[in-house]
């Protein structure tokens, strides 16, 4: 019985899911997500601030547009936006676009605070996949290598428009569908909802593809870095889609932790998106590991 026990755990421990994890787990990777968790929390909390005041400045009185840019922050971070009286969130659309009413020390210091957040969190992610790897810090001009990352996020930031746009338009094209049809829409409503969610996973594997191969600059076979990317895309639109189920139970039945539910909740959200990244990253370490040795070829 102890042999056969002994076998089947070795089996298990050959197996590419749980060699993935070990390596995840025995290269820091719970350490490296709270880390890049932490740093994501203030780089988030500074992009609000910032990008609402510049959007009040720049959108001032075209609210569909100011809609879209709200809808595609609330799907993208659910819970960060007070969208309701009956939901919890940071702060109001209407408080945002108040903080930003001119060019100002506020806007100044925001925008500061996100340059220095936001390169903070994507060098942190970048050097947590690097350590999964075993890579070792990427040695380059850190003056050329900040540049890079700003210009990634700005990117980054322009994708996620357009893919708000993108799923704007699928939304109200099935609406009209639907209303041309005469079909009921409660029926109907869980396809409008899964094409939401396609768009929100086309979203994050290019992330995901940006954040293995541009950011962290790591090499890995085509095939696994497709993988890789997959896997994270999935993990994320996933926790997205239970982020409501996950928002309404942190810390909500503790009277002592009550008041800071949001806070703990978007950490709790954000540590849990890190590992999703950081998981991903040791199935991809794996499947490197097996290419060397002359299973796969063709890089990336």
């Amino acid at each position: 019985m102890q042999a056969r026990v002994e076998y089947y755990l070795a089996a298990l421990n050959l197996f590419r899911p749980m060699r993935a994890f070990q390596t995840y787990s025995l290269r820091h990777g719970p350490l490296l997500a709270a880390g890049s968790a932490y740093n994501m929390f203030f780089s988030v909390a500074a992009m609000l601030v910032a990008g609402f005041s510049i959007l009040g400045i720049v959108a001032n009185g075209n609210r569909d547009l100011q809609n879209i840019v709200i809808d595609a922050v609330n799907k993208s971070t659910p819970g960060l936006i007070k969208m309701s009286d009956g939901e919890s969130g940071l702060a109001t659309p209407q408080d945002l676009f108040n903080a930003g009413s001119g060019f100002g020390w506020a806007l100044v210091i925001s925008l500061a605070a996100l340059l220095l957040t936001s390169l903070g969190w994507i060098g942190g992610l970048r050097e947590g996949v690097r350590g999964i790897f075993d890579s070792g810090p990427l040695m380059t001009n850190p003056i050329l290598l900040k540049l890079k990352d700003a210009a990634t996020l700005v990117v980054l930031g322009i994708v996620l428009v357009i893919t708000s746009v993108i799923s704007v338009g699928v939304v109200t094209a099935l609406d009209s569908v639907i209303a041309a049809l005469s079909l009921d829409p409660a029926s109907v409503r869980p396809i409008t909802y899964i094409a939401s969610l396609l768009v929100l996973l086309l979203l994050d594997l290019a992330v995901c593809m940006a954040l293995f191969r541009v950011v962290s600059a790591v090499t890995m076979p085509r095939g696994v870095l497709w993988q890789t990317a997959l896997i994270a895309a999935v993990g994320s639109t996933v926790l997205r889609a239970l982020s409501s189920l996950l928002l309404a139970n942190v810390a909500g039945k503790n009277p002592l932790l009550a008041p800071f539910s949001v806070i703990l909740g978007l950490f709790v959200w954000f540590y849990l998106l890190s590992q999703v990244y950081l998981i991903a990253a040791g199935w991809g370490a794996v499947g490197k590991a097996d290419a060397e040795q002359g299973r796969t070829t063709q890089p990336a």
